[in-house]
């Protein structure tokens, strides 16, 4: 075979589309990198290993050969769609979205690209571009079943419940069996309040298909938010399987509860801040119940706060070597394997405390204050998170502007301190609403150890669900979660209280995205507070 004969290149290809379709995906790209070899300057067979390497998880490289592709031939439209989905993969958005739009520009009438479009559109937050795209492809091919159940995602990120519950019914009449859309509606009935429905969906897709990883993990994530700690915890292993995080790649074992021996542990953050600072209260103990040691490796910013954990516990910070280690454990598999219930989470507080230097040195820092004043801190964004599309997506529904708190302003005896440490959120604490008293002393806070000591000189803390909730929570401080409708599992379901934090209150959503009614009740109640 040589570089002179097409031919073989076009059954090497050919070869490659087969094994392709048997999801013999490694076989494969070997047989269209043997086509490539053997010419080089054939687009299709670069857009088609493109293709396989996307499936591969080989993104970077996907994306290269595409554009080599796209080089070779620009008129070709399924480079363009395959490249749309190697930097949506990516979570290049704005990059993947433009893709799309070259393909469909190229070849018009393919609902496949066009739904994709749509949703890029909507991971990337333009929810009525992304209803337009998928009506367009259904406007294309009214059979396309996925173009429903993309649309009926808007929906139920827009809060329209009855309308996504009634896109899902439609696909399922078509395919009874879609592990997608029964689990997508038992989303929809968990939101509208069924959730012997919502769970009688989920478990209809993992019946249909037992290693369908999302419905599986939220099982697990109902079976939390309904307080069943002792399955939901187990399914909460499924969390990694839906693609949203991997474990940390260690070379020794992973740990399961069983005794230590004299051995040492070592016990990984994962997810967020907040995260490490709910979960970080079953590391105390674990050394002497398993006749070991424990080693945590803490995110770098809590590192300094999570020494006053226990004495038991070592900390180090992310990035510092690690030291000799025998097994390892994710934080948040501790309350699977120590048996985590309702009303066995160990909440006794504080479990975590400033540093008593760094207290009194705010404590002089808030003298400007007015006296006699209850002093709130305040926090009405998360961290966006613009690198992870999907995290950004929760975040745009559990975030305010500070302008949106104006129902705090003029409350007599009050101030607020604002406790929102990056930008761009962070810049509107130099134009609070009018009648607001806002002292933002963020721009000389270090880490959260910094944080920890501002709040231990306020008297309440008002938060959206970010990590300073919890860690007002973890500091034994008054804290005021403002929680959207949907809110995290973390929370539970209709409660005002909290389990893990016994001086939380909860004010909820009561209708998906209304947050002016939450405000209003919590200004009430800070009115009669300050009285």
């Amino acid at each position: 075979v040589t570089a002179a004969n097409p031919g073989a290149a076009v059954a090497h290809c050919n070869l490659g589309t087969v094994l392709e379709s048997l999801e013999r995906y490694e076989e494969a790209e070997a047989a269209y990198r043997n086509a490539v070899a053997i010419a080089p300057d054939m687009a299709e067979i670069r857009s088609n290993l493109g293709n396989v390497l996307i499936k591969r998880k080989c993104l970077a490289e996907a994306v290269g050969e595409l554009q080599t592709a796209i080089r070779l031939q620009p008129g070709l439209a399924e480079a363009y769609s395959n490249l749309g989905n190697a930097l949506a993969a990516l979570g290049q958005l704005e990059a993947a979205i433009s893709a799309y739009r070259h393909a469909i520009a190229i070849k018009p009438g393919n609902p496949e690209v066009t739904s994709n479009l749509g949703v890029a559109l909507q991971r990337a937050g333009e929810l009525d571009q992304a209803i337009a795209a998928h009506n367009q492809a259904l406007a294309e091919d009214s059979t396309y079943l996925a173009a429903y159940l993309n649309l009926g995602a808007v929906f139920l990120e827009k809060g329209e419940y009855e309308d996504a519950e009634t896109l899902f019914r439609g696909v399922l009449e078509a395919d009874p069996d879609n592990p997608e859309a029964n689990t997508n509606l038992g989303l929809a009935l968990q939101q509208k309040g069924d959730l012997d429905g919502a769970m009688a969906a989920f478990r209809h897709a993992v019946a249909v298909n037992p290693d369908f990883a999302e419905a599986q993990f939220d099982i697990g994530l109902l079976q939390l938010l309904q307080g069943d700690y002792e399955n939901g915890f187990r399914q909460y292993e499924w969390r990694w399987k839906v693609g949203r995080q991997s474990p940390r790649a260690l070379p020794k074992p992973l740990w399961n509860g069983e005794p230590l021996a004299g051995r040492r542990l070592l016990v990984t953050a994962e997810q967020g801040l907040g995260d490490s600072l709910q979960f970080c209260r079953f590391l105390p103990g674990l050394a002497a119940r398993f006749g070991g040691s424990v080693v945590f490796e803490s995110p770098a910013a809590l590192a300094g706060l999570m020494g006053s954990l226990a004495e038991d516990v070592a900390v180090l910070p992310f990035g510092a070597s690690l030291p000799d280690f025998d097994v390892h454990c994710p934080l948040l598999s501790l309350p699977r394997i120590l048996g985590a219930r309702l009303e066995t989470i160990p909440a006794k507080i504080p479990y975590l405390t400033a540093d008593p230097e760094r207290v009194e040195l705010w404590r002089r820092g808030l003298e400007t204050l007015p006296p006699q004043v209850v002093k709130a801190g305040l926090v009405w964004a998360g961290n966006p998170r613009r690198d992870d599309p999907d995290a950004n997506r929760i975040d745009r529904r559990r975030s305010l502007h500070l302008a949106d708190l104006f129902h705090f302003a003029n409350i007599p005896n009050l101030a607020f301190v604002s406790l929102q440490k990056d930008p761009p959120a962070a810049d509107e604490a130099n134009s609070p609403p009018a009648g607001m008293t806002l002292m933002n002393p963020m721009p000389m806070i270090g880490d959260l150890g910094d944080t920890a000591a501002l709040i231990a000189n306020l008297d309440l803390v008002v938060s959206v669900d970010t990590s300073i909730a919890h860690l007002a929570g973890a500091l034994g401080k008054p804290v005021w979660v403002l929680s959207r409708f949907d809110g995290c599992w973390r929370w539970l379901l209709k409660r005002e209280d909290s389990p893990w934090y016994p001086t939380a209150r909860v004010f909820r959503q009561r209708w998906p995205g209304d947050w002016e009614e939450v405000i209003a009740r919590v200004a009430g109640e800070l009115s009669r507070l300050t009285k």
